[in-house]
Formats: structure tokens, sequence, C-alpha cells
């Protein structure tokens, strides 16, 4: 039984890898820039969000409650994802 856990566990994997479109990091504007930092600077722990960042080849979007701000080491984390600033290419905060 734990090894059918364990190969299901796997092909999901696999799945998920080949999903992935590999892309090249979006270099952005001043201006859009300025307006992550404003998000950033709007986030509070608890507060549930959308976030777009560049993670090793690609873009990813996850969903999930802010679950700290480092502003010192640049870090956002999201549930347990730990996201450097200057990755994000998008916050969006649900009213």
């Amino acid at each position: 039984n734990n090894v059918d856990e364990c190969d299901f566990t796997f092909e999901y994997e696999v799945v998920r890898e080949r999903e992935r479109v590999r892309e090249e990091k979006h270099i952005l504007s001043e201006e859009d820039l300025e307006i992550i930092s404003d998000k950033l600077r709007m986030l509070k722990r608890g507060m549930m969000i959308s976030v777009r960042y560049y993670d090793t080849d690609c873009y990813v979007t996850m969903k999930g409650l802010v679950a700290g701000i480092d502003e010192l080491s640049h870090i956002l984390t999201v549930v347990k994802t730990k996201i450097k600033f200057e990755d994000i290419y998008d916050i969006e905060i649900p009213e």
C-alpha cells in the first residue's frame, strides 16, 4: 500500500513538471516595480492573496494566506512557500 502511494506521488510530480512551460524571466519596468512595492507594503499576515512569481525556469501563480513578510531579507512567505521580492511578477489582493 505504501509503495502505491509513493508511485502515485512520483507520477504526479512528473506530470506537474511536464505541465511547466519554460520561459525567461521578464524584466519589469520601474513603474511595474513601484506597483509591486506598493502592493507589498499593503500586505498583512493572514491576508488571502494571489501571487505570480518566477520559480527556477517559469512563472507560477499561487493563491494562499500571507504567512510572513521579511523586509530585511526581501522574502514574502505565502503559506509555506518563500518567494523573493525580486521574483514577484504580480500580486492580486482580493477586495
